[in-house]
């Protein structure tokens, strides 16, 4: 099976390996796009390079950030890939009929375990597809209930994608921590995963 994946334009990759070389293309990457909005490169070698460990360990395969075309660089939004493994392996999706049931199945289980997320099927250019879309507003603790509360809004969607094996799926994880040009964001962000391509058939990659 090879997947392969696409990424919007402005793409900043962030390092998933130990290469030092690879640090410094995205350390360059990401001042180029902030400008003089950023600390020393040191501190942003150091961020990159422990994003990155914490991404690998937890399964990524690909991670990295890219700015709305509208918005400066300070309204970014983080993509990540990776590949989630059923607990107890998964049915046999000999078909794309048996894919389409699957994922419907799917987006009906996360539906009624996350009453307050929206959940969607799609069928996308990558394939039936299970949207998980989920909005959440932080208060600051230190807010006073009488004043103008400081708080965090969090914008994410999750799409997760059945694979032919049946025991994985590709899961892409979409976040902004500002609703600010959430919208513009959302579209880039769809069309990158619409334009996945799954081919079962291939050699293993």
């Amino acid at each position: 099976m090879t997947i392969t994946l696409s990424v919007p334009t402005g793409f900043v990759p962030i390092p998933l390996g130990d290469s030092s070389e690879a640090r410094k293309a995205a350390t360059d990457a990401v001042i180029a796009a902030a400008g003089d909005d950023l600390p020393d490169r040191e501190s942003v070698a150091a961020g990159l390079s422990a994003a990155g460990k914490l991404l690998r360990e937890a399964g990524a395969l690909l991670a990295g950030v890219f700015v709305p075309p509208s918005s400066g660089p300070e309204h970014y939004v983080t993509l990540t890939w990776s590949i989630g493994h059923l607990p107890a392996g998964g049915p046999e999706l000999g078909d794309t009929e048996s894919l389409v049931e699957y994922a419907r199945a799917l987006a009906d289980v996360i539906s009624q375990s996350n009453p307050l997320a929206v959940v969607q099927y799609r069928d996308l250019g990558c394939g039936p597809t299970v949207l998980v879309a989920r909005s959440t507003l932080f208060r600051s603790p230190d807010s006073d209930v009488d004043d103008d509360p400081t708080t965090i809004s969090t914008e994410q969607v999750q799409a997760i994608i059945p694979l032919w094996d049946g025991h994985r799926l590709l899961l892409v994880d979409v976040s902004s921590s500002t609703r600010d040009h959430w919208a513009e964001s959302l579209e880039i962000a769809l069309e990158a995963i619409d334009r996945i391509r799954i081919d079962p058939d291939d050699e293993p990659t």
